[in-house]
């Protein structure tokens, strides 16, 4: 696989991010990938029976998912442009990109915040394609399409798997992702979601999604972003909680939280932050949606479902979108 790979973030610029984000006493969901034992905390996850969500996923991405791939056909006769958004391990792009292979000419381009993610999950694939990474984070989407569509195919798959459509800003997001699309483009969404009973709990939830979460892989990966801080596990509790969001009513969201059991002292970047026992740094958050949800979601913001595919036990589904027509 040729790789050529463009870092549109500098590791300063990341640093800074980091400092203000710890300085706030959260870390956002794109940190928790940025750095070398961060990327292998991921990968560990992504090995671990504990994590059904991804061996889930992998499952229904084989089976219903790539089949209908072939709808591409038409709009992409001189060729497709695969942007995936979030690399992780590489399984689930080598995948698609076997597919598409067969169907028409492909380049691939994967955008991530981590240049030791990009690294990390291209070394775990062996499909021969043309590579451009971009070290880079949905606020430039707009730019990277552009450039792209401008240097290579007129039409772009663009993939944003793992659920991490709910582990940030939703609606910023799908803005983003709206102005990097054109009309002929595709656009693969991946969520894990919650049985639908309206605005309540349903008892099957607690099991099956907490399980995912609260255990020691999981656990580790979340952490790891506050070592470089100085921070040790030994300094307080991870607390793992599932329940309604307090900004969006409608969905139920995981949220990881290491909270202090003693004073604490961070040091990142020359400065020192000072924690108090029983403070409490957000460490995760993931929405958990409902068919209904993200179906209302995608709407609202500019999007059309083409085709809708979910699990056989609806915890898992992937949406085939493009951009509504203008009425």
């Amino acid at each position: 696989m040729k790789t050529v790979i463009n870092i549109q973030l500098s590791q300063s610029e990341m640093e800074k991010d980091f400092l203000n984000q710890l300085r706030n006493r959260t870390i956002p969901s794109h940190l928790s990938y940025w750095g070398k034992k961060e990327a292998q905390e991921w990968i560990n996850v992504c090995k671990s029976e504990d994590y059904e969500v991804y061996e889930k996923g992998v499952e229904l991405l084989k089976k219903n998912v790539i089949p209908k791939l072939d709808i591409l056909k038409d709009a992409a006769k001189k060729g497709l442009n695969f942007l995936s958004l979030g690399i992780g391990n590489g399984v689930k792009d080598q995948l698609i990109l076997e597919a598409l292979l067969k169907l028409f000419k492909i380049r691939y381009f994967p955008v991530d915040i981590s240049l030791d993610m990009i690294n990390a999950g291209i070394k775990n694939m062996s499909v021969d394609v043309e590579t451009v990474g971009f070290i880079s984070d949905f606020r430039f989407l707009r730019d990277i399409s552009e450039r792209i569509r401008q240097n290579y195919y007129p039409c772009h798959l663009i993939s944003i798997l793992g659920n991490t459509i709910g582990n940030f800003g939703q609606i910023e997001i799908l803005n983003n992702l709206r102005k990097g699309m054109s009309k002929k483009d595709f656009l693969l969404i991946e969520i894990t979601m919650r049985k639908e009973t309206g605005s309540k709990m349903h008892s099957e939830d607690l099991t099956h999604i907490l399980e995912s979460y609260n255990n020691e892989y999981y656990k580790s990966f979340v952490f790891a972003p506050l070592e470089k801080a100085g921070f040790r596990r030994t300094d307080g509790i991870i607390e793992v909680e599932y329940g309604p969001n307090q900004f969006y009513p409608k969905l139920y969201s995981i949220e990881i939280w290491f909270r202090l059991k003693k004073d604490k002292v961070a040091h990142y970047a020359g400065e020192d932050i000072v924690f108090k026992k029983d403070e409490r740094i957000l460490l995760y958050v993931s929405h958990k949606y409902t068919r209904e949800n993200i179906l209302e979601l995608l709407d609202g913001n500019g999007f059309e479902v083409v085709k809708f595919i979910p699990s056989d036990d609806n915890y898992y589904g992937y949406m085939l979108c493009r951009l509504k027509e203008e009425k």
